[in-house]
């Protein structure tokens, strides 16, 4: 609600003991009572708006930690995967669809869609908003060896501006995507002593079926 409105007097009960004459009528004690109690009120609804907005919410910045009682905590418990035939008490938290939820009520779990529509869940934080990655964030150690795969990544996800130069090396793709590049069994001109990982010289040598597989 609206803050109230200050109180006005618009009436001297002075003036109206002048005009009774000599008759008794304690119009200055009368008007310094109502002055003394507009006062009050009018510090009151100044105290009042300091706390309460307009809209009838509490002003922006004014509940602080040391506001709050001893048993409240801030945050919320740990949460768990939400389980059907399960015992849940008020405030307890569960995790269900990438989404965090707090129980309203105490209640045994059925059907989560079902609990949900009867008002026993509220919630808390959804995590499903996709998250940018940023321009040369893709550095090296965040790949394990092996761990960048066609299926990892979502198509045009990772464009060049997101790979610092040399960070994204051939031992951190996946042998499928190394494959990719150069197909088993293509030949390469190469004039090096040794043949490099996962590569051997074509000299007619016997080579066993089971450790070159992919090349049979």
């Amino acid at each position: 609600m609206p803050t109230p409105d200050k109180p006005s007097l618009d009436y001297s009960y002075t003036a109206f003991q002048e005009a009774q004459g000599s008759n008794n009528f304690p119009g200055t004690q009368l008007d310094n009572d109502l002055a003394n109690l507009k006062t009050s009120i009018d510090e009151t609804i100044d105290f009042v708006s300091g706390a309460v907005r307009d809209d009838g919410k509490l002003q922006n910045g004014i509940v602080t930690k040391n506001s709050l009682a001893e048993d409240v905590l801030l945050g919320v418990a740990a949460p768990r995967p939400w389980a059907a035939a399960t015992v849940y008490a008020v405030d307890q938290t569960a995790t269900i669809n990438n989404s965090l939820y707090i129980a309203t009520t105490d209640h045994t779990s059925g059907v989560f869609a079902d609990d949900l529509a009867a008002g026993r869940w509220a919630l808390l934080i959804e995590f499903t908003v996709p998250a940018a990655i940023l321009d040369g964030s893709v550095t090296e150690p965040k790949h394990a060896t092996g761990g960048v795969s066609t299926r990892a990544l979502a198509d045009n996800s990772v464009t060049a501006a997101k790979v610092p130069d040399g960070e994204l090396t051939a031992a951190k793709l996946a042998a499928a995507v190394q494959a990719a590049f150069v197909p088993v069994g293509a030949e390469v001109d190469f004039s090096g002593v040794f043949a490099p990982a996962g590569w051997v010289f074509k000299a007619g040598q016997a080579l066993s079926r089971a450790t070159y597989a992919a090349l049979f």
